[in-house]
């Protein structure tokens, strides 16, 4: 019963995308919600915490912001290296430990860092290190720690 409101919904896409109402793609399309919810299978919900709620709803619009500066701050660094007439671009990887023993936490800072421009999260290790793409490495490796340990505070005050 646990699985059947996901076999429902996923097999009413179907029908929906391939607007084929026949009962042969009715059975198809049962039998791929069923396999897709089973291959995926969805976990049970985490019980909503209220207490915790002003902390997690604080420290997810303090993420949001920061993640607004920095989007708009490496906004100006690429386009101060892109205007510029010599072009020293210091591109290369650097490891950024993840400093969070959360994997949803490890993959939104990795989703934040792709986003902002001038850096591409590459690859995360199975110990949590991101291998991070970046135009300036020598500025990247700078304030990447404390950027990184910024955004983990936050995430983990949205995931408590």
């Amino acid at each position: 019963m646990r699985y059947l409101r996901w076999i429902a919904p996923l097999t009413l896409l179907y029908m929906a995308i391939t607007s084929n109402f026949e009962l042969s793609n009715w059975v198809l399309g049962i039998i791929l919600a069923t396999a897709i919810t089973f291959i995926l299978r969805p976990a049970a919900p985490k019980p909503i915490v209220w207490r915790n709620f002003p902390l997690a709803f604080f420290g997810g619009i303090q993420f949001v912001l920061y993640l607004i500066w920095e989007l708009l701050m490496s906004s100006i660094q690429v386009a101060r290296i892109v205007l510029r007439r010599d072009i020293e671009l210091k591109q290369g990887i650097f490891a950024l430990p993840s400093g969070s023993r959360s994997e949803t936490v490890t993959v939104l800072t990795a989703k934040a860092i792709t986003v902002t421009p001038g850096e591409l999260v590459v690859e995360i290790d199975k110990n949590g290190v991101m291998y991070t793409h970046s135009l300036d490495v020598e500025q990247s490796e700078k304030t990447a720690v404390s950027n990184q340990e910024t955004r983990v505070r936050q995430l983990e005050q949205l995931f408590v």
